[in-house]
Order: C-alpha cells, then sequence, then structure tokens
C-alpha cells in the first residue's frame, strides 16, 4: 500500500501545481522568488496536508501584502478541493475496503530519445481494484459506495487533468461502449436541469456519430429502441428530445420511418478553371439522389436494406462469392479466364468442387450447383461404375462362359470409347 499511496500521491500533487501554475502564471517568476526565502523550519515536520495548508496560507499572504489582482476565494477553493481529495485518498489506504486490492500491472509509454527517435516504454504501475459485484444479484454496497465517494470527491476537483484513470473490469469492449453511451447523459443530466443555465432546457438535441462500433448485431439491433427508451427518463424535465445520428449499419435505419432518414455518398464533382478553361474532377460528399433509395426503411428486410440503402453490390462475403463464380465457370466450362481480371481462374477437380458444394449455407445457391454439378458429372460417373464393376467382375471369376465374356469386352470398349 505504500508504493500505492507514493504513485497516486505524486500524480495528486503533480496535477495540483500544474493547475496553481495556470492559475497564477501571470506571476509565477516573483512567486517563486518569495517562496524560495522561506526558512525550511517554517513547513519542517508538516505532513502533505499540512504542506498544503501552510503553501495555501503563504500564496493568499503573499498576494495581499504585493496587493495583486488575485481571487483569494478561487484559489483557496482550488487549494481545498484537493486536500479533501488527499485525506479522503488516505483514508482509503489505511482503512481498505475488503474488497479493495493493490494489483500489479503495467502501462505503454512513447518516448523521444536524445537523437529524436521514438521508442516504445512498458512501464510497472501499481493499481487499485475495488470489486462491487459481477452483477445485479451481486453488488457489494458498502464496496459500491465507497466508490461513489472517490468518484464524487475526485469529480469536484477544479482541475482539467486527468491524472487518475479509472476502468471498469471484465467488461467486452461492447459493453464497455454501451457503459460510455449511458453514462454520458447521464453526465450532462444536471447542465440540461439547471434552472439558472443560459442554455434552454426546454429541447435537447442529441448528435450521435456511429455509436453501433463494437456492439454485437444483436445489441445494435436493440440500441435505439432503448435509446428512446432510456432517454425520455434522463431528460424528464425537457419537453422534445431530438436525436441525430450516423451510422453504417441496417438495423438502426429499419427503426426509422424513410422520412427521416437522410443518406450520403461520395461524388466527383466537375469544375472548371474559370481562367484556363481546364476542367478537373474533386471528390465531393452530399445527400444521395438515387431513386432507389425512396424504399421504405421502417421496419424493412435487413437483406433489402444492405442492397438497396446501403449501396452493398451483395450481401455475400467476397472470397465466397469469388469462389462461387470460379465454380460456376468450371461447371460451365467457361474458359479459364474471366474479362473481368487478368488472373487466371482456378481449374477445380469434380472431387474439390463437390466438397465445396457441401460447405455453402445458402440453400438456394447450394442446390443449384448441385443440380449443375450432377447435369456435368453424372454420365461420367455412370460410365465410370459400369467400368469398375466389369473389372472386378473379371478378375473375380476364373470361368466366365465365350459368349459372355466378349460381350463384356464389347460393352467395356464402348464405355471406355465414349468416355474418351
Amino acid at each position: 500500500s505504500q508504493v500505492v499511496f507514493q504513485t497516486y500521491l505524486r500524480r495528486i500533487i503533480d496535477s495540483y501545481f500544474i493547475d496553481v501554475e495556470r492559475f497564477l502564471f501571470f506571476k509565477l517568476s516573483n512567486i517563486k522568488s518569495k517562496l524560495n526565502k522561506i526558512e525550511k523550519n517554517e513547513y519542517k515536520g508538516l505532513n502533505i496536508l499540512g504542506l498544503l495548508n501552510y503553501f495555501k496560507e503563504r500564496i493568499i499572504e503573499l498576494f495581499d501584502k504585493e496587493n495583486f489582482n488575485f481571487n483569494k476565494s478561487d484559489f483557496k477553493n482550488l487549494t481545498e478541493s484537493y486536500e479533501k481529495f488527499i485525506e479522503l485518498f488516505i483514508n482509503m489506504l489505511l482503512n481498505p475496503h475488503p474488497l479493495m486490492k493493490f494489483k500489479n500491472n503495467y502501462t505503454v509509454l512513447a518516448k523521444t530519445g536524445n537523437d529524436g527517435g521514438r521508442f516504445i516504454l512498458e512501464k510497472n504501475i501499481k493499481t487499485i481494484e475495488i470489486s462491487i459485484g459481477s452483477n445485479l444479484q451481486t453488488i457489494n454496497f458498502d464496496a459500491l459506495e465507497l466508490l461513489s465517494n472517490f468518484l464524487e470527491v475526485y469529480e469536484s476537483l477544479d482541475t482539467n487533468n486527468n491524472f487518475i484513470k479509472i476502468e471498469w473490469g471484465n467488461l467486452s469492449t461492447g459493453e464497455d461502449t454501451l457503459l460510455n453511451i449511458y453514462s454520458r447523459f447521464f453526465n450532462v443530466k444536471p447542465l440540461v436541469e439547471n434552472q439558472d443555465s443560459k442554455h434552454s432546457n426546454d429541447n435537447v438535441i442529441i448528435l450521435l456519430d456511429e455509436i453501433e462500433h463494437s456492439l454485437h448485431p444483436e445489441w445494435q439491433r436493440t440500441l435505439l429502441y432503448k435509446l428512446v427508451s432510456f432517454l425520455p427518463y434522463v431528460f424528464s424535465s425537457s419537453k422534445s428530445i431530438q436525436v441525430i445520428l450516423a451510422t453504417n449499419v441496417p438495423f438502426l435505419i429499419a427503426d426509422i420511418p424513410t422520412s427521416n432518414v437522410i443518406y450520403l455518398e461520395r461524388f466527383k464533382q466537375r469544375i472548371v478553371n474559370q481562367e484556363t478553361g481546364k476542367v478537373y474532377f474533386e471528390n465531393k460528399s452530399g445527400v444521395s439522389e438515387k431513386p432507389s433509395l425512396s424504399s421504405q426503411t421502417f421496419a424493412a428486410n435487413i437483406h433489402s436494406l444492405l442492397m438497396n440503402n446501403f449501396f452493398m453490390s451483395s450481401t455475400l462475403g467476397q472470397l465466397s462469392e469469388t469462389k462461387i463464380t470460379e465454380l460456376i465457370e468450371n461447371l460451365n466450362g467457361v474458359g479459364s479466364t474471366s474479362k473481368n481480371t487478368i488472373k487466371e481462374r482456378k481449374t477445380y477437380t469434380a472431387e474439390e468442387i463437390k466438397a465445396t458444394i457441401e460447405v455453402i449455407g445458402e440453400p438456394i445457391i447450394k442446390n443449384k450447383l448441385k443440380s449443375m454439378y450432377l447435369n456435368k458429372y453424372r454420365d461420367d460417373k455412370e460410365n465410370t461404375e459400369i467400368v469398375q464393376l466389369i473389372d472386378n467382375f473379371q478378375q473375380t471369376e476364373k470361368e466366365i462362359p465365350d459368349n459372355v465374356k466378349d460381350l463384356l469386352e464389347k460393352i467395356l470398349r464402348k464405355t471406355k470409347n465414349d468416355k474418351n
């Protein structure tokens, strides 16, 4: 715990003096020269809280003496907020909760060497872990209260420095994404409900940019429904809530009427240089005017949305689509090259084609390829089976009547000739 205390205390003090420097920058050189004249015995033996209080009193005394324009109240609040946080932090370490653990961890830092080159450095650090439970049924409310108090005091600091990083453990990327989304709404709730705010709280406009990232498709499918249910609860004092979102997935617009959907696409704009008359094209982005995008989106089929509203040429993976195209060319007897590519198409054996068809998941495509396969290889298969039966019969039967033997040889020759 001693190593943890030293690690975090250094971060806290560094942050405090960054804020002090920002607060007093216009008289910083004068302050340093004055403080250097203070005798050490004046603050000798003081603990960290005593030192902060001593520093605060000397700064205020100095500004009063020099008659500088200085907001004593703001500076006092700044220092006292840090004193309160340090006091809480010390109490947490001196009286650790049973569910609070100290863990060894590491962080990755980017450093610049003396030669100007950049290199990566792994640094061992100490972290504090507070276990509040794995689900709603196992929540330890004492640990939750401890964490809540810590966050409340930390957030009350008059600083822009995030010198302590807080992470939720055992969360997937998708779970962490959802936590960030919902917690941010709660974070801005006081601003919306503040009656003294210069911003109107009657109407709330929320801008969301691709919030579906890292979410499982099922979570993407239910995301808009949950937001529509959640937002009126958070912003209950608002008369209206408008949500504007940008997305690349069909699940979200499948819950939005067509009249509320705008499609954007890139296009080349023809531009003429007025001086030279030279024509060139510039890449632009704008609202799409494709007529196919007028189809209804609300409760629409996902595959239809992908093809018609998301500019997709296929809903199959590119690899599987290419493979199926090559199988079709083989089964149809198309040449080994395609007009669309200079790369030669791979020629597959009957066994390779059959094995590939068996692993196709789309039933319509699978059945069609099976039919094409049988049409191409059925006759060859029947001839091969006849030849094999005759060979086996001739090898196992020593005494075959001459007339039967002659007939079998004629059939064998005819079968082999047809095959060739």
